[in-house]
């Protein structure tokens, strides 16, 4: 039977050393996003039901398990200020496999609290780091 492994962990841009001031980026919407909000989005029911959300939606692709092909995909998306979840890209790519399935399981997620402003709801980047590893 084969194991495998995940870890997943919200982060803002920020940790992939981008300036952790309040920067704002324009989107193709042309609507503003902050890279870092006084409040930030939340996963409904907090990081806790996020892993558990993942650990039931989440496949490690068969192919890629098979091959050995293991990795840190970082999927970058915008909690909206609706908390819908849009812009969702790789910002680092592992495998097609791989990546495919981490923008797969961010579409799946569900509306967001969403991230505030000075007490207004705004759009915020956030980025899931998703670590495919086969375990021994």
């Amino acid at each position: 039977m084969r194991s495998i492994i995940f870890i997943a962990i919200m982060s803002t841009t920020s940790l992939f050393g981008q300036n952790d001031s309040m920067n704002v980026s324009d989107t193709s919407k042309k609507e503003m996003a902050f890279d870092v909000a006084e409040e930030m989005p939340e996963f409904p029911g907090g990081i806790e039901a996020m892993f558990e959300f993942l650990a039931s939606e989440m496949n490690y692709p068969l192919e890629a398990y098979s091959n050995g092909i293991q990795g840190k995909v970082v999927v970058r998306f915008i909690v909206d200020r609706d908390g819908e979840l849009r812009d969702i890209e790789v910002l680092k790519k592992v495998h097609p496999l791989l990546d495919e399935e981490g923008i797969r399981v961010v579409k799946m997620m569900p509306k967001w609290t969403p991230g505030k402003q000075r007490g207004k709801n705004v759009s915020v980047y956030m980025n899931l780091p998703l670590m495919f590893k086969t375990g021994g």
